[in-house]
């Protein structure tokens, strides 16, 4: 199996491969944060089952 780029990926879906966008807008609300798009908004960091730490 082979792995597609970016451009295949859009051919293939029919959408414009810009994934960011994409979510930006489906998801107006969403934030990125380290690396990660939350389309709710950040989760609550302090949540003591969660830890502090992002991962």
């Amino acid at each position: 199996m082979t792995e597609l780029n970016t451009f295949e990926m859009a051919a293939v879906s029919g959408g414009t491969g810009d994934i960011f966008s994409e979510l930006e807008e489906r998801f107006p609300g969403g934030v990125w944060y380290n690396g990660s798009f939350y389309p709710n908004g950040l989760p609550d960091m302090t949540d003591p089952l969660r830890g502090t730490e992002p991962w």
